[in-house]
């Protein structure tokens, strides 16, 4: 009887220690990995905007649709990313031109900064 009481708080223990490992995981995942919202800029929609911080680098992903009827001819664009202490990281992509209705996937990987705290995103069109 003593064994099987025994058996059952070792049982019990394990199941709350891993129900322990399960949430911190989890909760480590999340803050790696951060969504940021929609951004229309001058014709152009910033969409599906995100941080991932993994082995100690970032890299940002975003995907941009030109929403104008013609071309739109630039040369870059400026991603400021803003902190909740109004810290600011400006990241540049260079880019030639977008068609009518096109749109494109923008990664910039091997940042050697932790972003996944920088929640507040602007664009800067540099034509």
């Amino acid at each position: 009887m003593k064994k099987m009481k025994k058996k059952g708080i070792i049982i019990g223990v394990a199941i709350v220690v891993l129900a322990i490992v399960i949430y911190g995981v989890g909760r480590s995942l999340a803050s790696t990995n951060n969504q940021i919202k929609t951004v229309k800029e001058d014709g152009l929609s910033f969409e599906n905007a995100s941080v991932v911080y993994k082995n100690k680098q970032s890299t940002f992903t975003v995907d941009v649709y030109n929403e104008n009827k013609n071309t739109y001819e630039m040369e870059s664009i400026d991603i400021i990313l803003k902190n909740k202490d109004k810290e600011t990281i400006t990241l540049n992509y260079d880019i030639d031109s977008l068609e009518s209705d096109e749109g494109m996937k923008i990664i910039i990987s091997n940042i050697d900064y932790d972003l996944t705290e920088y929640n507040n995103i602007s664009y800067k069109i540099n034509k």
